[in-house]
């Protein structure tokens, strides 16, 4: 958890939001993640610095929900692919 928020207090404000919002759009469709397509959107949340608003614990959270959703989502497709390989 240190570690999280040592990282994130490392960040430096940005200016590119356009540059940086396609960044992170090309980089998250390369890893198979859904996307907001709309740079305006990262621009905005970028711009809004929400650094010291919010609590590292909340990133920590986020980060396990995040996990255990894709970890059931990794399970479904296991089972339909079983499944569907049994029914043949």
């Amino acid at each position: 958890m240190k570690e999280l928020k040592n990282l994130y207090n490392q960040m430096e404000p940005l200016e590119d939001f356009e540059g940086i919002s396609k960044t992170f759009i090309n980089e998250a469709v390369e890893k198979g993640k859904a996307v907001e397509p709309t740079p305006e959107k990262a621009k905005h949340m970028i711009k809004n610095d929400l650094r010291d608003a919010i609590p590292p614990q909340l990133y920590a959270l986020i980060a396990q929900v995040t996990s255990a959703i894709e970890s059931a989502a990794e399970s479904e497709q296991n089972l339909n692919k079983r499944q569907s390989n049994t029914s043949r």
